[in-house]
């Protein structure tokens, strides 16, 4: 009996199957090849800042054999086309914009995003009336006296909530310190007055330091006769060697700092946060200033301030937000600092 090859139990339609297989998969691979895209560098043409809250941004994509335009802007916002698009951000904060060419290529830029400036009315300055100096524990009142507003709210901690909505505001401070004192008038964001008010400790402990100074021991005291009314004797042949004449010496100029923006800012403490900075980079904004950070409802001294930094793990900072207060030499005396980390392994 002769034996048959295991090939020819192969039913023939398993053949058919198997090259009507490959013939499909050849065919798409050929489609693929032809209907792909090439991507070009893309660059981004953007207006130059500041960007503000409530502030259009225009953006300009440019790059070759571009069909389709598509925008993400990074803040939740529908998408849109078209080579150049305006945009404007309702809140502070860092975006990521996102375009996307022939539905293949993309690019990417971060823009900062940061609240405008408040704008004082300087007719108004002179009626904002209140103490330069308090006691911790003591009522402090302020008041304006200008006849054209209707309007107050009334601040008297810089994080905290409205204190008053009256023409005239009472607040107690029970920590000593310099503090910001602002009114919003009429309800209006580009209406505001401030002032710095110092709050000194307590009356009855300075009393106490002060009563501890007056029992000291009583410093030595030396006394020394008035000086000779005449000129000293010389001997014959000699003459009087000439004095020399000192000139004044100048006080020393405090240098001028570096220019520095709060963005600027808040990268700076990203990076060192990163390991990219050390302490050291901060000190050309400070001119030997013994700069304080309010942080998390604290004032801390800058050493303090970075070590809290150090503690955030890389690459959990979403954010930094700093108002930063100078001096007449753009030397930085104290600031405010927020900082927000990312939640959720990163991605919100």
């Amino acid at each position: 009996m002769s034996r048959k090859s295991s090939f020819s139990r192969i039913d023939e339609n398993v053949y058919f199957t198997m090259g009507g297989t490959g013939l499909l998969a050849l065919i798409i691979l050929l489609v693929r090849y032809g209907t792909s895209t090439e991507c070009f560098p893309i660059k981004l043409i953007i207006d130059p800042g500041p960007y503000l809250v409530n502030t259009r941004v225009q953006i300009k994509a440019e790059t070759k054999e571009a069909k389709t335009y598509k925008w993400d802007f990074g803040d939740g916002s529908n998408s849109e086309d078209g080579q150049t698009v305006g945009h404007s951000y309702k809140k502070a904060g860092k975006y990521t914009v996102t375009i996307t060419v022939n539905e293949t290529c993309t690019e990417f830029h971060d823009l900062y995003i940061n609240e405008p400036v408040p704008v004082v009315k300087a007719n108004s300055l002179a009626t904002f009336l209140g103490p330069q100096t308090a006691y911790a524990g003591t009522e402090v009142v302020f008041e304006d006296t200008a006849s054209s507003n209707t309007a107050w709210e009334w601040h008297f901690e810089e994080d905290g909530a409205p204190a008053g909505y009256e023409k005239k505001a009472r607040y107690i401070y029970t920590e000593p310190g310099l503090k910001k004192v602002w009114v919003k008038l009429n309800r209006k964001s580009d209406e505001v007055m401030f002032r710095y008010i110092q709050i000194v400790p307590d009356k009855e402990q300075e009393e106490l330091i002060s009563v501890a100074k007056t029992k000291r021991t009583p410093e030595r005291v030396i006394i020394v006769k008035d000086k000779p009314t005449e000129p000293p004797l010389t001997l014959p042949g000699k003459t009087e060697p000439e004095v020399a004449k000192t000139e004044p010496v100048a006080a020393p100029v405090k240098p001028k700092a570096e220019a520095i923006t709060p963005q600027q800012m808040g990268d700076l403490i990203t990076d060192y946060n990163e390991g990219k900075k050390s302490e050291g980079d901060f000190n050309k904004y400070f001119c030997g200033n013994n700069v304080s950070v309010k942080y998390e409802s604290k004032f801390l001294s800058f050493s303090e301030f970075l070590a809290k930094v150090k503690k955030i793990k890389k690459g959990k900072i979403k954010s930094v937000s700093a108002e930063i207060t100078k001096d007449e030499q753009n030397c930085i005396q104290k600031m405010e600092v927020i900082i927000k980390e990312k939640k959720l392994f990163g991605v919100f």
